[in-house]
């Protein structure tokens, strides 16, 4: 996730999402309420990203890519493995 503290704009609650970051080239501003402001005045300041994990963006965290990739392929795992014993419970 890369959204910037530069693309808050405070004063009249909205995310303003520049056009070059966006698929269709489009500035996009999106509203944002009360909760999620106290979200925001609560996420650390210190760098330029508001969503980080040990002061780095989470694009550049390889190992919660990794960890995520890892939880998602056992999960499937074990969903492809569970609907088949169910099956075969169910021809009982």
């Amino acid at each position: 996730m890369k959204l910037k503290w530069s693309y808050i704009d405070w004063e009249n609650k909205f995310i303003r999402l520049p056009g070059e970051r966006l698929k269709e080239g489009k500035p996009k501003d999106i509203p944002f309420n009360k909760y999620v402001e106290k979200i925001f005045k609560v996420a650390p300041q210190g760098g330029d990203f508001i969503i980080t994990y040990q002061g780095k963006n989470l694009n550049q965290c390889d190992s919660i890519k990794k960890s995520l990739k890892t939880a998602c392929t056992k999960s499937a795992h074990f969903f492809f493995h569970s609907s088949k014993s169910y099956q075969q419970l169910r021809k009982r």
